[in-house]
């Protein structure tokens, strides 16, 4: 960060398949908190992960913001290093000594979930029911192998917590977003 403050053009990212998408979130949202214009930094598209990970194994770019999974095999084979996660907290396995950001001093948090959504119609019970049955997933020992195969953490929320959450990211996306010059005007 120290680089981009002094030059936000000083260092090449491969961002995989899309401007705006979690992975350009990350970082743009990194530069943002560390007091860097997002919009400015030097970022070239590729068409996928596959892609980025070549361009930046072969000198083309010096850094691709990226899920996690993508990067285990370079890592153990010791071409690239991990520079951060922007999860809320350490991830775990082979990744557990990669800080987050918020380690690093850096308030950047971006998370990729999925949200299980239902017709408008559901009575309060079966509303209980999917949120209680969703809830006991997460709690079972295969889940929690699944993420921890993955590489990835649980974050359940549901009712009102979860409006909450998704009115509150909209507003934080929609601004960066914005920032970035990648939100449609009116």
């Amino acid at each position: 960060m120290d680089i981009l403050r002094k030059d936000p053009q000083a260092i090449a990212f491969g961002v995989s398949n899309s401007l705006g998408n979690a992975n350009h979130q990350a970082i743009a949202l990194a530069m943002k908190a560390s007091g860097i214009h997002p919009a400015r930094a030097r970022i070239a598209v590729f068409q996928s992960g596959g892609q980025s990970t070549a361009a930046l194994l072969g000198g083309h770019v010096q850094v691709v913001p990226a899920s996690i999974g993508l990067w285990v095999a370079p890592l153990k084979a010791g071409q690239v290093r991990l520079i951060a996660v922007s999860s809320p907290t350490r991830l775990t396995g082979d990744v557990a000594n990669v800080p987050t950001w918020r380690e690093q001093g850096i308030d950047a948090v971006v998370s990729v979930w999925r949200m299980i959504t239902a017709a408008p119609a559901l009575t309060p019970a079966q509303l209980a029911f999917w949120q209680d049955a969703l809830r006991r997933t997460t709690e079972t020992p295969a889940w929690k192998r699944e993420l921890e195969q993955s590489y990835q953490t649980d974050e359940f929320i549901a009712g009102p917590d979860l409006a909450k959450t998704v009115e509150a990211l909209y507003v934080q996306l929609r601004a960066l977003l914005t920032e970035l010059d990648l939100v449609k005007k009116p």
